[in-house]
């Protein structure tokens, strides 16, 4: 696969690729591989995705070693493991979500072994297997290193029935020894609650489970970021995952780099649309000038800065 391509990992893949990366799957310029070990959902997927070119499904599981083991499918099919559930959570214990009402036989590789064989470097992984997140990262010890971005669900007690699950602490651990640093955590303030006897307008419960982001330490520009495009990369992944202020800092970066012109380059195209509507966002917020928006636009892409009425008319800036 050539280098040209921004390659998505997204492991665990039930119902579909995570929706942090839904605004971009139709650009050509990405490759999509998404992992499903149960053989129903993969089979809705491939239906699902039977006209993106530029999408790839696996029904296999990734783990720390290439073996044969179970996955047990639960009721409610999003909490389906390779580990069974504890009952941590007293409003849950008679849930039938939970209730595992078969076992299935699936085929483990290791995401290095992976990628090996398919002759990739991914650029960018999202992780959801309800537990075995820990597993498939020691099974990447290589794939790391080629890695700038990462999503994953993390939980913050063992709620598994194994001494192998691993949580947040576990995680971050990992990818901090392979020179990531956290970005930020996906929670709302809303956690598992203890009594149906809350509003939606509140925060409450215990932070059991939410997702964690992760990028390369941006520290290290010279050895991570050190080409046009990883400065583009991890400049979108930025503005997907809540962090516009980082990309930001990136693009700077990238305008003192940039050598030739990219206007005709698809990820370029993408970061200068994010950028725009996220300076759109800006425009009623007391303090931000116009004008230096504008002047930094221009820096970074070359182009003009769309304003308002051009930007809310335009197909390719408000599809």
């Amino acid at each position: 696969m050539s280098n040209k391509y921004t390659i998505v990992l997204d492991i665990g893949a039930r119902y579909g690729i995570h929706p942090s990366w839904k605004k971009i799957e139709s650009n050509l310029d990405f490759k999509f591989l998404l992992f499903e070990p149960d053989p129903s959902e993969y089979k809705r997927l491939k239906k699902k995705y039977i006209n993106k070119k530029n999408l790839n499904i696996f029904n296999i599981a990734l783990g720390d070693k290439v073996q044969k083991n179970k996955l047990y499918i639960s009721q409610h099919k999003a909490l389906s493991s390779i580990y069974t559930r504890k009952n941590n959570n007293p409003l849950l214990k008679n849930s039938k979500n939970n209730k595992v009402i078969k076992s299935i036989t699936i085929e483990v590789e290791t995401l290095d072994k992976f990628c090996e064989k398919k002759k990739i470097k991914p650029h960018f992984l999202k992780l959801d297997v309800e537990g075995y997140e820990y597993n498939i990262l020691k099974g990447g010890k290589k794939s790391l290193n080629n890695l700038i971005g990462i999503r994953s669900e993390v939980s913050f007690e063992k709620i598994f029935n194994s001494k192998d699950e691993g949580d947040f602490s576990q995680i971050h651990e990992l990818l901090l020894k392979n020179d990531f640093i956290l970005l930020n955590l996906d929670y709302n303030g809303q956690g598992f609650h203890f009594s149906k006897f809350v509003s939606q307008n509140q925060k409450y419960g215990i932070l059991q489970t939410t997702d964690a982001v992760w990028i390369k330490n941006p520290n290290k520009i010279d050895l991570y970021y050190n080409s046009e495009e990883s400065l583009l990369r991890i400049s979108l992944f930025l503005f997907l995952n809540n962090a516009p202020d980082l990309a930001i800092y990136f693009l700077n970066i990238f305008s003192k780099k940039k050598k030739k012109k990219l206007y005709k380059n698809k990820l370029f195209l993408e970061v200068v649309k994010h950028c725009a509507t996220h300076f759109q966002s800006l425009k009623h917020s007391p303090g931000i000038n116009q004008k230096e928006i504008k002047k930094i636009f221009k820096k970074f892409f070359g182009i003009n800065y769309p304003e308002n009425e051009k930007f809310n008319e335009s197909i390719f800036y408000n599809p």
